[in-house]
């Protein structure tokens, strides 16, 4: 039997560099430099909804116009 090791927390490996990339690709497009990814590290575990809508005043409305809940966007690649 083989066996496959999921770490989605972050308890195994660190995914912050990966996450704060992603994330900061995201505020790129939306015009928004930051001086440094570490400052997004406070993004990591909320939904990012919420981020958005707390950390930059987007109005999450306008990203995601239809309602669709943010997992659909993720799992079609339309994410922003």
């Amino acid at each position: 039997m083989k066996y496959i090791f999921m770490d989605l927390d972050g308890t195994i490996t660190n995914p912050a560099e990966g996450i704060t990339k992603c994330f900061e690709y995201a505020l790129n497009h939306f015009g928004i430099q930051v001086e440094s990814r570490t400052q997004l590290e406070q993004f990591i575990g909320p939904p990012l909804r919420q981020s958005f809508k707390e950390g930059f005043g987007f109005d999450v409305r306008l990203i995601f116009p239809d309602g669709t809940d943010i997992s659909t966007y993720e799992l079609n690649d339309k994410l922003l």
